[in-house]
Protein backbone atom coordinates (compact mmCIF):
# COMPACT_ATOMS: atom_id res chain seq x y z
CA UNK A 1 0.00 0.00 0.00
CA UNK A 2 2.94 2.30 0.67
CA UNK A 3 3.97 2.21 -3.01
CA UNK A 4 0.50 3.51 -3.97
CA UNK A 5 0.96 6.69 -1.96
CA UNK A 6 4.43 7.15 -3.40
CA UNK A 7 3.00 6.63 -6.90
CA UNK A 8 0.12 9.08 -6.37
CA UNK A 9 2.53 11.60 -4.90
CA UNK A 10 4.42 11.68 -8.23
CA UNK A 11 1.32 13.07 -9.91
CA UNK A 12 0.56 15.65 -7.23
CA UNK A 13 4.04 17.17 -7.63
CA UNK A 14 3.53 18.15 -11.26
CA UNK A 15 3.87 21.85 -11.87
CA UNK A 16 1.85 21.81 -15.09
CA UNK A 17 -1.33 20.04 -16.01
CA UNK A 18 -0.92 17.13 -18.40
CA UNK A 19 -3.37 16.47 -21.20
CA UNK A 20 -4.68 13.02 -22.05
CA UNK A 21 -3.13 11.66 -25.21
CA UNK A 22 -5.10 10.69 -28.28
CA UNK A 23 -4.96 6.94 -28.96
CA UNK A 24 -2.98 7.70 -32.14
CA UNK A 25 -0.17 9.43 -30.21
CA UNK A 26 2.79 7.06 -30.01
CA UNK A 27 6.28 6.98 -28.56
CA UNK A 28 9.24 4.82 -29.48
CA UNK A 29 12.45 4.07 -27.63
CA UNK A 30 15.43 1.80 -27.87
CA UNK A 31 16.19 -0.16 -24.73
CA UNK A 32 19.92 -0.51 -24.01
CA UNK A 33 19.22 -4.21 -23.29
CA UNK A 34 17.96 -4.78 -26.84
CA UNK A 35 19.61 -2.07 -28.98
CA UNK A 36 18.62 -3.65 -32.30
CA UNK A 37 14.89 -3.36 -31.53
CA UNK A 38 12.69 -0.27 -31.40
CA UNK A 39 9.91 -0.52 -28.81
CA UNK A 40 6.56 1.23 -29.15
CA UNK A 41 4.34 2.75 -26.52
CA UNK A 42 1.06 4.61 -26.47
CA UNK A 43 0.90 8.11 -24.96
CA UNK A 44 -1.24 8.33 -21.81
CA UNK A 45 -0.70 12.01 -21.05
CA UNK A 46 1.63 14.80 -22.10
CA UNK A 47 2.65 18.42 -21.58
CA UNK A 48 5.64 20.60 -22.41
CA UNK A 49 7.68 19.17 -19.52
CA UNK A 50 7.03 15.46 -19.83
CA UNK A 51 5.02 12.47 -20.92
CA UNK A 52 3.72 9.17 -19.64
CA UNK A 53 3.10 6.16 -21.83
CA UNK A 54 2.27 2.48 -21.62
CA UNK A 55 4.12 -0.29 -23.38
CA UNK A 56 4.24 -4.07 -23.60
CA UNK A 57 7.02 -5.24 -21.35
CA UNK A 58 8.22 -8.47 -22.98
CA UNK A 59 11.67 -8.46 -21.31
CA UNK A 60 11.98 -4.74 -22.04
CA UNK A 61 12.54 -1.93 -19.57
CA UNK A 62 13.21 1.74 -20.04
CA UNK A 63 16.17 1.82 -17.65
CA UNK A 64 19.01 3.58 -19.44
CA UNK A 65 16.80 5.16 -22.12
CA UNK A 66 18.02 8.69 -22.85
CA UNK A 67 15.95 9.65 -25.91
CA UNK A 68 12.44 9.15 -27.23
CA UNK A 69 10.72 9.64 -30.53
CA UNK A 70 7.14 10.99 -30.62
CA UNK A 71 4.87 10.54 -33.59
CA UNK A 72 1.30 9.90 -34.61
CA UNK A 73 -0.14 6.76 -36.12
CA UNK A 74 0.01 7.16 -39.92
CA UNK A 75 1.32 10.70 -39.59
CA UNK A 76 4.49 11.23 -41.60
CA UNK A 77 4.49 15.01 -41.20
CA UNK A 78 4.69 15.48 -37.43
CA UNK A 79 7.52 13.56 -35.77
CA UNK A 80 9.87 14.51 -32.94
CA UNK A 81 13.19 12.69 -33.10
CA UNK A 82 15.92 12.38 -30.48
CA UNK A 83 13.91 13.93 -27.64
CA UNK A 84 16.28 13.96 -24.63
CA UNK A 85 14.63 12.62 -21.51
CA UNK A 86 14.99 11.27 -18.00
CA UNK A 87 12.91 8.31 -16.81
CA UNK A 88 11.07 9.24 -13.60
CA UNK A 89 9.26 5.96 -13.05
CA UNK A 90 8.57 2.69 -14.83
CA UNK A 91 5.98 0.54 -13.08
CA UNK A 92 4.00 -2.57 -13.87
CA UNK A 93 0.32 -1.98 -14.63
CA UNK A 94 -1.99 -4.27 -12.73
CA UNK A 95 -3.69 -6.85 -14.92
CA UNK A 96 -7.47 -6.63 -15.01
CA UNK A 97 -7.81 -9.96 -16.81
CA UNK A 98 -5.82 -12.99 -15.74
CA UNK A 99 -5.36 -14.36 -19.24
CA UNK A 100 -2.00 -14.82 -20.88
CA UNK A 101 -1.85 -11.21 -22.06
CA UNK A 102 1.64 -9.67 -21.99
CA UNK A 103 2.70 -7.57 -19.03
CA UNK A 104 2.05 -3.86 -19.47
CA UNK A 105 4.12 -1.13 -17.91
CA UNK A 106 3.60 2.59 -17.43
CA UNK A 107 6.54 4.94 -17.78
CA UNK A 108 6.77 8.59 -16.73
CA UNK A 109 9.36 10.77 -18.42
CA UNK A 110 10.70 14.28 -17.94
CA UNK A 111 11.88 16.05 -21.06
CA UNK A 112 15.36 17.52 -20.75
CA UNK A 113 16.94 20.36 -22.76
CA UNK A 114 14.95 20.66 -26.01
CA UNK A 115 16.10 22.70 -28.96
CA UNK A 116 13.88 25.55 -30.16
CA UNK A 117 12.86 23.38 -33.13
CA UNK A 118 11.95 20.47 -30.81
CA UNK A 119 9.92 22.80 -28.55
CA UNK A 120 8.04 24.06 -31.57
CA UNK A 121 7.32 20.53 -32.81
CA UNK A 122 6.30 19.45 -29.31
CA UNK A 123 3.77 22.29 -29.12
CA UNK A 124 2.33 21.19 -32.47
CA UNK A 125 2.29 17.56 -31.33
CA UNK A 126 0.39 18.48 -28.16
CA UNK A 127 -2.06 20.65 -30.11
CA UNK A 128 -2.76 17.77 -32.49
CA UNK A 129 -2.69 14.74 -30.16
CA UNK A 130 -3.74 16.03 -26.73
CA UNK A 131 -7.35 15.70 -25.70
CA UNK A 132 -8.44 18.85 -23.91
Amino acid sequence: MRWLFKYLNLFSQRKQKRFWGDEKALVSFISPDLPAVTHLGQVIDINERGISFRYIAQDVRTQGVKELQLFGYRDDELRLDNVPCRIIYDIEVEKKILLSVPDMRRCGVQFLELSQHQRSLLAKFIAKYALR
